[in-house]
């Protein structure tokens, strides 16, 4: 089995809080990219919280090294409470500047495609909530 990745969370029925579990399976990833795979946010809205959260989960194995998001103040405000390097307003320069090895998509849901296609041609794997 090759690298895998996996985020998920619940909060259905019998899981009144989101549980959050990151893990890799198969070769290790963290080896791999060489300490940690570079993740960037895209949105900082009130879900990427809940994705910084999961990024800590791994302990390690994945690491946010930029968030962007259109409103200036609040993807400062969220790089700042969170201690990631990168704040970015525009998506294809977070891209071009970061080179990451995984986006996480977080952006309102018309904005989906055209920043999973961005990021899929930067060389990028995708995670779109």
């Amino acid at each position: 089995m090759g690298d895998v990745l996996v985020f998920a969370e619940h909060q259905h029925g019998k899981f009144p809080k989101t549980t959050l579990v990151a893990f890799t399976a198969g070769k290790d990833a963290a080896a791999k990219y060489g300490g940690a795979c570079h993740a960037v946010l895209a949105g900082t809205g009130g879900i990427g919280d809940t994705h910084a959260r999961a990024v800590q989960a791994t302990r390690g194995r994945v690491e946010l090294v930029a968030a962007m998001d259109v409103d200036a103040a609040r993807v400062g405000t969220f790089t700042a409470k969170w201690g990631i390097a990168g704040a970015f307003t525009d998506y294809r320069a977070m891209l071009a500047a970061t080179r990451p090895d995984l986006v996480i998509i977080a952006s309102p849901p018309a904005l989906h495609i055209g920043m999973s296609v961005a990021a899929m041609e930067a060389g990028a794997w995708v995670w779109c909530e």
